[in-house]
C-alpha cells in the first residue's frame, strides 16, 4: 500500500533529523497495542515513523537515517532541555502483565512490535558538500560509508529528498544545520 507521509523536522544536539509520521495510522485491532484507531493529525514522537540525521562531529560529518512501518516502541524521553535544544535519554519500562515475545513494553507501558525498516527509494542531501546520493542497504537503512570534512556549516539550508517506493511517498524537508555542540563542566 502506498503511503504519502509528510516529514516533520527535529533538531537534536550535534545532529538534524527529518522524520515522517503518518496524519493517520488506522489500528488493525489484532495486536495488543493498546492504541486507538489513529494517531491523530500532528506528527508527534508517538507516531513517528523515521529519522534521517545529516550529523557533525569532530571527525567531519555524516548522514544516516531508517524509515519503519510504525513508530519505534522504546522512544526516548526528555532528559535536559536548554536554548532550544533536548536531550534524550532510554528508560527501560516495565509491562504488567510482561511482554511475550516478538512484542516488547513499549513508551506507553503497552506492549508493541518491532516494526519493520522499509525503502523510501534514494535519498539525496543538498546543500552539504559533496551532495549526497544514497540507497537504501539491504535491510533498508541509510548511511554515508565515509565521513566528510566540512560537509555543511551552522546555519546552512539542508534539504532531505526521498524519492519513494511502493510503500512510501516522495517526501522531502528543509532545515538549518546546527554547531557542533562543545562539552562544559558544571
Amino acid at each position: 500500500m502506498r503511503r504519502g507521509l509528510p516529514p516533520v523536522l527535529i533538531a537534536t544536539l550535534a545532529w538534524l533529523a527529518l522524520a515522517g509520521c503518518p496524519s493517520t495510522v488506522p489500528d488493525d485491532d489484532d495486536d495488543t497495542s493498546g492504541d486507538d484507531d489513529t494517531h491523530g493529525g500532528a506528527c508527534d514522537r508517538t507516531n513517528t515513523l523515521g529519522s534521517f540525521a545529516v550529523g557533525v562531529n569532530r571527525n567531519g560529518g555524516t548522514f544516516s537515517g531508517v524509515y519503519a512501518d510504525g513508530p519505534d516502541p522504546a522512544l526516548l524521553d526528555a532528559e535536559l532541555e536548554d536554548g532550544g535544544c533536548v536531550f534524550y535519554r532510554y528508560v527501560p519500562r516495565e509491562c504488567d502483565p510482561p511482554c511475550d515475545p516478538p512484542l516488547t513494553c513499549a513508551f506507553d507501558e503497552t506492549c508493541r512490535p518491532w516494526p519493520s525498516f522499509v525503502s523510501v527509494g534514494a535519498i539525496t542531501v543538498t546543500g552539504t558538500d559533496p551532495t549526497l546520493e544514497i540507497e537504501p542497504t539491504e535491510h533498508n537503512a541509510y548511511y554515508t560509508p565515509e565521513v566528510y570534512d566540512g560537509l555543511f556549516a551552522p546555519g546552512d539550508p539542508l534539504t532531505v529528498r526521498a524519492a519513494g517506493s511502493d510503500d512510501v511517498g516522495p517526501f522531502e524537508a528543509t532545515v538549518a544545520g546546527v554547531p557542533l555542540l562543545e562539552p562544559y563542566e558544571q
